[in-house]
C-alpha cells in the first residue's frame, strides 16, 4: 500500500487523496509507543489525535491543540514520498534531515 502509486499516478492526486494517505501515517505513529514517545516531565507526545486533510492545500495537524500546518500540494507529495521511503516524522523533520 505504501509505495503503490506510480509516479505519474501520485502527480495526478489531488490535496486531498495526499492528505488522506499522509494521515494513515499519522495515526500509526501516534499508535506506535516507540515513535510516540510521551515526555516525562509535561506528559506531552509529539503525536496526539493527529489528523491531515486536504483542501485546497494539504492540512496537517500533529497535535489536536496545536496549529495546523498547510502544505502545497508539492509539498505534500515530497512529505508522503518520504514517509513511504520507511522514514518518520513530521513533515519539518523531514527539512532539518536532509
Amino acid at each position: 500500500m505504501w509505495g503503490e502509486n506510480t509516479r505519474e499516478e501520485l502527480s495526478k492526486m489531488n490535496c486531498r487523496q495526499i492528505a488522506d494517505q499522509i494521515d494513515i501515517f499519522l495515526k500509526k505513529f501516534e499508535k506506535d509507543p516507540m515513535i510516540n514517545i510521551r515526555d516525562k516531565e509535561y506528559g506531552t507526545s509529539d503525536y496526539y489525535t493527529p489528523i491531515a486533510f486536504g483542501t485546497t492545500k494539504v492540512n496537517i495537524r500533529y497535535v489536536s491543540y496545536q496549529s495546523t500546518w498547510k502544505l502545497s500540494k508539492e509539498e505534500g507529495l515530497k512529505y508522503l514520498k518520504w514517509l513511504r521511503e520507511g522514514n518518520v516524522g513530521t513533515h519539518y523533520d523531514m527539512e532539518v534531515n536532509k
